[in-house]
């Protein structure tokens, strides 16, 4: 009789699934959030798009660029930014490459607020206080460079100090650093109040 090896998982193994599951499902939805779906950026995807169509000299394909993602602006316009929208249609409309890119950076600006202070509302989740922080630095990155250095750089150290400040829940404690909700409201308060001038 052949014989059969059983592979028994490691108590170390089964516990961290069992955690993964217990956090996959602790996760606070955040009203903050958009209909965006989880892992498509339709800033920076129509930022790219619209910045290669100003590049190759193709005005005629600005509406085609804007129309699948104006339902996100139209979310920003009504929760965060008054008369965005007008602002982005009239740009469109208009063809106008720096009205587009002044309509893309105030959008930027609105959803980096959204997210941070979503960051902060969750900031005991830190999986979700971690991906709304990180996400906000990848839109940052899009309009980083219309501010000098020493601004720039001021807000990507802040961005830094607020993932810091979310702490680390480790693993079985080990590596396990607190939350520190003061830092974080500090840095946030630093990097709106440069990014709204």
């Amino acid at each position: 009789m052949p014989i059969v090896n059983h592979k028994i998982k490691s108590p170390v193994i089964i516990m961290l699934s069992i955690m993964a599951l217990i956090g996959s499902l602790s996760i606070k939805p955040a009203s903050a959030y958009s209909y965006a779906a989880a892992g498509k950026e339709p800033l920076i995807e129509a930022s790219e798009a619209f910045y290669k169509a100003f590049n190759d000299d193709a005005y005629d394909d600005l509406q085609k660029i804007y129309l699948p993602f104006r339902k996100e602006i139209e979310y920003l316009d009504i929760n965060h930014d008054e008369g965005l929208l007008l602002s982005f249609d009239d740009a469109v409309s208009e063809k106008d490459d720096k009205l587009i890119i002044n309509a893309l950076n105030r959008a930027v600006i609105a959803d980096i607020s959204r997210r941070l202070n979503a960051a902060l509302i969750n900031i005991e989740n830190y999986q979700m206080a971690k991906i709304l922080i990180i996400k906000s630095k990848q839109l940052y990155d899009i309009m980083a460079q219309s501010y000098g250095a020493e601004k720039r750089q001021t807000i990507y150290d802040n961005l830094d100090i607020c993932l810091n400040a979310i702490g680390n829940p480790g693993i079985f404690g080990v590596g396990k650093k607190p939350v520190d909700a003061t830092v974080y409201k500090s840095a946030l308060d630093k990097i709106l109040s440069i990014i709204a001038k």
